[in-house]
């Protein structure tokens, strides 16, 4: 419903009722009627939180979430909870996409260069993707010469790559 009367008296029913499904679907509606992007995200983050907290789904909690990013790709709060939720629910591959999304749509050289620090460590640490970690922290050091974590991530890399077996020796010469 688009009357607010309405719409209060049938939120208010619902959190009385303790009909959290109901009220999902009420705010659902609500956001997809909406025509401002702003309000639009005020709904979603609504029901993204109900999603998560009270109905303990957190599939649907991380959907509503990424529409938010396709509403408003910078938008902080539901980056940081979709880091957060990705993370452990331990959907790596998803949180990849996430953290190269935020590279590509920020302006921010700070922003871009945490991003792709977070997925050269992410990518290194839980998918085993060690080239394109390395690529990461070769583009962080030509945009940021002596960027510590990189530097320190660089260093682990090169002693843990140095203690495994296999042909680690390309990755290595890439690193010294």
């Amino acid at each position: 419903p688009t009357n607010q009367g309405a719409f209060d008296s049938l939120e208010r029913l619902h959190v009385r009722l303790d009909d959290f499904v109901g009220l999902a679907g009420l705010y659902e509606s609500r956001a997809q009627a909406e025509y401002d992007p702003e309000v639009q995200l005020e709904w979603l983050e609504r029901l993204a939180t109900l999603q998560e907290e009270q109905l303990e789904s957190i599939d649907d909690a991380i959907d509503t979430y990424q529409r938010m990013l396709e509403t408003q790709p910078g938008y902080g709060p539901a980056q940081t909870t979709l880091q957060r939720l990705l993370s452990e629910q331990r959907r790596f591959e998803d949180l990849a996409d996430l953290y190269r999304r935020m590279a590509a749509t920020s302006m921010d050289g700070d922003a871009i260069t945490s991003a792709r620090f977070k997925l050269a460590q992410l990518l290194e640490a839980e998918l085993a993707q060690i080239d394109e970690a390395l690529d990461l922290h070769r583009m962080i050091m030509l945009d940021r010469p002596g960027y510590r974590e990189s530097l320190r991530a660089l260093e682990g890399l090169r002693r843990d790559l140095s203690s495994r077996e296999g042909g680690w020796d390309l990755q290595l010469f890439q690193i010294i």
